[in-house]
C-alpha cells in the first residue's frame, strides 16, 4: 500500500509563517501562491485557518499590509511604462501612422486602480483616503450638536 501525501489541512504554525512570508514579498493572490507551492495547503484551507486562528489572522493581516508596499511600487512601474502606448498602423499600402494604443493605456489604468483600491482596503491608515470629522471651520460639529440638542429640548 502506497502512502501518498497530499497538501496539509491541519493548522501548522511553520507553514502559516511561510505562507505569510510569501504573501509579503509578492503581489500574487493567496490562490496563486498556494498553487505554486506544493507544500502549502489549498487556499480554501488557509482561509479556514484565518477563521480559526487569531495568531494566524494577525500574521496574515501584517503580511497583506506589507504586500501593499509591493503593489504601490508596481503602480509607479506601471505608470512610468510607456513602451506600448503607441502603435504603428497601416493606413494604406506602404503608409503607416502612429496611433495611441487605447487598449494598453486602459489596461494600465485598470491595473493601477485595482492596486490602489486593494491597498486602500488592506492598509487604510497608509493608503486610504484621509477622512476628517472636524466639520466646517465656520460651524464646528460641537456647535451643530449643541444646536440640535437645544432644539430637541424645546
Amino acid at each position: 500500500m502506497s502512502s501518498i501525501m497530499g497538501r496539509p489541512t491541519s493548522y501548522d504554525a511553520e507553514i502559516a509563517s511561510q505562507i505569510c512570508d510569501a504573501i509579503a514579498v509578492t503581489p500574487k493572490s493567496l490562490e496563486v501562491i498556494c498553487a505554486a507551492h506544493n507544500d502549502f495547503p489549498h487556499h480554501e484551507t488557509v482561509r479556514r485557518w484565518l477563521h480559526k486562528s487569531d495568531e494566524f489572522r494577525g500574521m496574515y493581516a501584517r503580511a497583506k499590509a506589507i504586500q501593499c508596499l509591493t503593489l504601490a511600487e508596481q503602480i509607479i512601474d506601471i505608470s512610468d511604462d510607456s513602451s506600448n502606448d503607441e502603435i504603428e498602423v497601416e493606413i494604406t499600402e506602404g503608409v503607416t501612422a502612429t496611433q495611441v494604443n487605447r487598449e494598453v493605456i486602459d489596461r494600465a489604468r485598470i491595473r493601477i486602480d485595482s492596486r490602489k483600491w486593494l491597498c486602500a482596503k488592506l492598509a487604510p491608515r497608509i493608503f486610504g483616503d484621509k477622512i476628517t470629522h472636524a466639520g466646517d471651520p465656520d460651524a464646528p460639529l460641537d456647535l451643530v450638536v449643541k444646536h440640535i440638542a437645544a432644539e430637541i429640548k424645546e
